[in-house]
């Protein structure tokens, strides 16, 4: 059985999922492959259709983790995963400006914008003090997997 703090991490994991693949700029199709589920499985667990398992979202961070390690060029992944899965102090309005950054970052990278105009328009979506988070580099991982595996283990 899981403990509160698992099953909140899961659902956060779960409830940002749509737009961290979208900062990621992977098709539903692509992001299955990388965890091991179907396309389907992925829109289920964007949709709340199904919940989240411990499993899936173990293989989603391992994946995410690999994924920023992989490709450092890709910038806005790793912040936008550490901003709203691991910063400790998210609201659910910072939470939905972040969302709201993030599908404006993936249309404007796919048009070509240039990285200063797309920083300005992060900054009208979210606030200067969220912008800095998104495009701080001074942001690292946190040991996600210690605190789901040594939380469980103090029951």
């Amino acid at each position: 059985m899981m403990n509160d703090y698992t099953r909140k991490q899961i659902d956060r994991l779960q409830d940002n999922l749509f737009s961290i693949r979208k900062a990621g700029g992977w098709t539903a199709a692509e992001f299955g492959d990388m965890i091991g589920v179907t396309k389907q499985t992925v829109r289920n667990l964007e949709n709340h259709t199904t919940s989240m398992t411990k499993t899936q979202y173990i293989a989603t961070r391992a994946v995410l983790d690999y994924e920023a390690k992989a490709n450092p060029d890709n910038e806005v992944l790793s912040r936008v995963v550490n901003y709203l899965l691991d910063a400790d102090q998210l609201t659910s309005a910072d939470e939905e400006k972040v969302k709201s950054a993030v599908a404006y970052v993936s249309g404007a990278k796919n048009a070509g914008i240039e990285k200063s105009v797309i920083l300005n328009g992060v900054i009208a979506l979210v606030g200067a003090a969220a912008a800095a988070l998104l495009t701080s580099s001074s942001l690292s991982s946190n040991s996600w997997y210690d605190k789901i595996i040594h939380n469980d283990k103090r029951r």
